[in-house]
């Protein structure tokens, strides 16, 4: 019951929004690497690209990463990655929803320590 309720709180998502080309998805990209719920919280969805782009070692140990997960997600980030994660999302059909997102829950949204990306099918 109550997936059939949360699968009702996205009955207005348009799946067409949910692609690659929605800055969002770079978020999925980034938590991916290993930036948490929390570390997303300082990424806006329209930067999340540029920033996938651009962070190096240095931005994220000033960020507050530890050496070695700054260093592990560096090497992860490859253009293979995108494209593992845009497989995945489609191939079992996730979407998901930033916080200010109007499709995302409101009841949900207020709590203190709320998902940034809320992922769905």
């Amino acid at each position: 019951m109550k997936k059939r309720k949360l699968s009702l709180l996205f009955s207005k998502s348009d799946p067409a929004e949910m692609s690659t080309n929605n800055s969002h998805f770079y978020l999925a990209v980034l938590h991916t690497l290993g930036f948490t719920q929390r570390n997303l919280r300082d990424i806006s969805p329209e930067s999340a690209e540029e920033y996938f782009r651009m962070f190096d070692t240095s931005a994220l140990l000033q960020d507050g990463f530890s050496m070695e997960r700054a260093q592990s997600i560096v090497d992860k980030r490859t253009d293979t990655i995108v494209e593992v994660v845009e497989r995945i999302l489609g191939e079992f059909n996730i979407q998901f929803a930033h916080i200010n997102d109007e499709i995302y829950p409101s009841l949900l949204r207020v709590l203190p320590d709320a998902p940034t990306i809320l992922y769905f099918r």
